[in-house]
């Protein structure tokens, strides 16, 4: 019996011995797809080309520097990030990837972090499209992946808060350069509501809103979130000490329990600092109430006074060429072109903006029309697409769906309109 044991043993080992070289070179064979370019905070494994992908680690590694900076002024970090990046040309061999790591594939694929041990170890991966929304789909799943030790300590305001405020007071310029320019849609907000918002408190809703609470008002929330935290970390004196008090005083049970740091933040500065909760409300209050109107706004009130085609049409134009991020503008011009029936140019305008917030409902109905209206069929295939992703109503277009149906039917072979995004499950 010991003899045949053995025997079944050895014959094991040498079957293992002979399968596992190929089990190596297949893993070998993946690695190859993809060239790695390390650098001390990031190793990049990209198939695109060298020169872009030489160019996307440097500006990879300022974005983590910059995080990491951030970051360090409210956590005491002992040690720098080291971060895995795999970058795929093929969205095909990027949907293989998640196959393989058992990650579940979303409809609309911007990054993934497929990896994680700690905030400084950690795995994201994406596939290459239209470049602008490359780079800032990647800001993002950074900026919410350098957090993610951190956040599962956190409030769900701070961790939101600092996400928002990292993405919207630092924008990605179109050469890729990292500009200080607060959110336009966020400041407008904020600037319409600071009439309404003056007698209401602020900080203390915010800073005991669990998770869930704080979901019930996006649209306030988000933009609210967005100016606490950058009052905090620009402003206020003493801010970035509060801010730290909450790292000291947070554990496991504070995102859905942000009362206890709460009080026992402001429970502490009361003892040891020179103002108290409401100081800071007021000096709030303050801060919001001197907020300003956003660039090209005076451009914007003229067009809405303006009953002329052309003279509206010109307001925005300058509006525009005020303020170049703006989703407003382009939008407004894109719903005077379409009134007009210049839907070409009502079609780029509300690209334009979906290029800036793909989220933009309207936007997307606009561009919807419009593609209907110039008959691109690719365009409107995936714009149709796209919206439905985002909620649209399916019965609305339904005439519209029955033309496209009937064309895909009558033209197989058209060409398919390439998405500035990923969408795996469609394509």
């Amino acid at each position: 019996m010991k003899k045949f044991i053995l025997n079944f043993f050895l014959s094991f080992l040498i079957l293992f011995s002979a399968w596992f070289p190929v089990l190596s070179e297949a893993e070998d064979e993946e690695k190859e797809i993809l060239h790695l370019y390390p650098s001390d905070r990031i190793d990049l494994y990209s198939d695109l080309s060298e020169d872009f992908s030489k160019y996307f680690l440097e500006y990879a590694d300022g974005y983590v520097i910059l995080l990491h900076g951030y970051l360090s002024e409210l956590k005491k970090l002992d040690t720098k990030p080291k971060i895995t990046l795999r970058i795929y040309s093929s969205c095909t061999d990027y949907r293989a990837y998640l196959l393989k790591k058992e990650i579940p594939i979303k409809k609309i694929i911007f990054f993934e972090m497929t990896e994680s041990e700690s905030w400084e170890k950690f795995e994201i991966s994406g596939c290459y499209s239209n470049e602008k929304f490359f780079f800032r789909s990647f800001q993002h799943r950074l900026t919410e992946s350098f957090l993610n030790d951190p956040a599962r300590r956190l409030p769900f305001w701070f961790h939101q808060g600092f996400v928002e405020y990292i993405e919207n007071t630092w924008f990605l310029a179109d050469d890729y350069t990292i500009l200080p320019i607060k959110n336009d849609n966020y400041l407008r907000r904020m600037y319409s509501l600071k009439k309404a918002l003056k007698k209401k408190k602020i900080i203390e809703p915010l800073f005991l809103s669990s998770e869930g609470k704080w979901k019930q008002k996006p649209l306030l929330n988000y933009p609210m979130n967005w100016l606490v935290f950058t009052y905090l970390f620009d402003v206020h004196p003493e801010g970035r000490k509060i801010l730290r008090r909450f790292f000291l005083n947070s554990d496991e049970t504070t995102r859905e329990d942000p009362a206890k740091p709460f009080h026992e933040v402001f429970d502490f500065l009361k003892s040891s600092e020179p103002y108290s909760l409401k100081d800071l409300e007021e000096n709030f209050h303050s801060y919001l109430s001197s907020l300003e109107p956003v660039k090209g706004y005076e451009f914007y009130k003229s067009y809405k006074n303006s009953n002329v085609p052309s003279t509206k049409i010109k307001f925005l134009e300058e509006a525009i060429q005020a303020n170049p991020h703006s989703t407003l503008y382009p939008y407004s011009m894109a719903k005077e072109y379409f009134e007009i029936q210049e839907f070409q140019k009502s079609l780029d305008l509300a690209e334009r903006v979906i290029s800036l917030e793909i989220r933009h409902k309207q936007a997307l109905d606009l561009a919807i029309h419009a593609s209907f209206e110039v008959q691109n069929f690719s365009k409107l295939e995936y714009y149709l697409y796209l919206g439905y992703e985002m909620g649209l109503d399916k019965e609305k277009y339904k005439p519209i769906e029955e033309e496209l149906l009937e064309f895909l039917r009558n033209t197989p072979d058209s060409p398919k309109f390439k998405p500035p995004v990923a969408f795996l499950s469609y394509y």
